[in-house]
């Protein structure tokens, strides 16, 4: 295993969002020829290399990070922080996190990724844009507020909201009423 971790960091790999088209044998051209890709590439060429050693191995999914909203103050994950890695099976540890992409571009695990892919990141991945920055979180913070109060809407939302309408204990009898009378009016 540390061989291979080795041979990551030695071989100037390059982190890209627009990695060239593999062929047949993309493992090894990934390796050997053009050594070009994103986490998907490190973290399935390691699991291949480990599986080929006979240690057990598999990759993993998920993200990596999120970011405060200063508007409303609740964590945005966004696709941009997805990422891939792998885990081998130890026998004296059970299952072990190995990052292939961090050992051969640190920078993607330590700054992101429009740190380690700046050329072909989309528009709203960019930093250095504030306005841009502000209106992405203006917009988070609204989508946010959609998802918890119209999608999110459930019994403990409506004992809320009527709570704050001034029922306390509302029965179907003062629902009834209440639907009356505010249809009436």
């Amino acid at each position: 295993m540390q061989r291979a971790i080795d041979f990551y960091r030695s071989s100037r790999f390059e982190y890209t969002l627009e990695p060239p088209r593999l062929g047949e044998h993309s493992v090894d051209e990934f390796l050997f020829d053009t050594k070009q890709g994103f986490c998907e590439h490190f973290a399935s060429s390691f699991v291949f290399l480990m599986r080929a050693a006979g240690v057990p191995a598999r990759i993993v999914t998920g993200y990596q990070g999120g970011d405060t909203n200063p508007v409303d103050g609740y964590m945005v994950v966004r696709q941009a922080d997805a990422h891939a890695w792998a885990e081998v099976w130890l026998e004296s540890r059970g299952w072990v996190r190995v990052d292939p992409t961090a050992a051969a571009i640190p920078i993607r695990v330590e700054l992101g990724i429009t740190a380690a892919a700046p050329v072909g990141a989309p528009l709203l991945m960019r930093g250095g844009l504030e306005w841009l920055k502000g209106l992405r979180n203006n917009w988070d913070a609204l989508t946010n507020q959609w998802n918890q109060w119209v999608l999110g809407y459930n019994p403990d939302r409506q004992l809320e909201m009527l709570s704050r309408l001034g029922m306390k204990q509302p029965s179907w009898e003062t629902m009834t009423l209440m639907l009356f009378w505010s249809v009436g009016e």
